[in-house]
């Protein structure tokens, strides 16, 4: 039986025209993008909105493995 993460590789890679790092990372960025936009207020400072939009990018890219940590 194989890995379920090698069989999603398998069945992903060929879907995907682009690589697969490629596409997280690109998808991270909208959606911690799209995130901060929807979390900012009105109150919040662009340096904050700034801190924010970092937050979500670097969890998001730590999460899906887009980045390798070491």
């Amino acid at each position: 039986m194989a890995d379920s993460r090698s069989a999603a590789f398998r069945l992903l890679r060929r879907k995907w025209p682009l690589t697969q790092k490629l596409t997280l990372f690109l998808g991270v960025i909208l959606l911690a993008l799209g995130l901060t936009r929807l979390l900012s207020t009105s109150e919040m400072s662009p340096q904050s909105e700034n801190a924010l939009f970092l937050q979500l990018m670097a969890a998001g890219l730590w999460i899906s493995e887009a980045v390798p940590p070491f």
